[in-house]
């Protein structure tokens, strides 16, 4: 089978897209997704040079706050697991978050070796963190049940995928 290249025009520039006979809506997906990956690159580089908590630092936050509201411990090792990260790199980050005045520490209540990570006042809404946490929040609003269960799995079988090919 010939492979035709087509050449097409994007906010981000022209893309050249292999057509081999894939429908035109599956075309759609996958430059949507390449949308949203370039726009996310675009964001975690204007956050790297403004002040202000970094993409890890909201990430490990909004764990934090999800497990207050779930009266459920933070720990600087549960947030080490999940964020992939070093026991040194965890300490560097709750420093930060610690001196920006977004979380507090105090010892666990029966181990003393360990800490718990507590949100301050200001911050127990994820919102508060930044203004694209609230526009998507308000767009999911918008979804049907339907519609918001189809794009959570599709959106996980794509993250998967990622995942899958960073671990290549």
């Amino acid at each position: 089978m010939r492979v035709q290249h087509e050449r097409i025009s994007t906010d981000a520039g022209p893309i050249t897209r292999a057509d081999t006979g894939n429908d035109e809506r599956v075309d759609q997906v996958v430059d949507a997704v390449e949308t949203l990956r370039r726009a996310e690159a675009h964001l975690v580089r204007r956050r790297q040079s403004g002040d202000g908590p970094s993409d890890i630092d909201r990430t490990a936050l909004r764990h934090i706050i999800a497990l207050s509201v779930q009266d459920e411990p933070a720990t600087p090792k549960g947030l080490a697991a999940l964020l992939g990260i070093s026991t040194a790199s965890t300490t560097a980050l709750i420093d930060r978050l610690v001196r920006d005045g977004l979380v507090s520490t105090q010892p666990h209540p029966v181990d003393r070796r360990k800490k718990l990570l507590i949100p301050t006042l200001g911050t127990e809404n994820p919102d508060d963190i930044g203004t694209l946490a609230g526009a998507i929040r308000e767009i999911a609003a918008d979804l049907s049940d339907t519609e918001a269960q189809l794009l959570i799995g599709a959106l996980t079988r794509i993250t998967r995928a990622v995942d899958d090919e960073q671990a290549r």
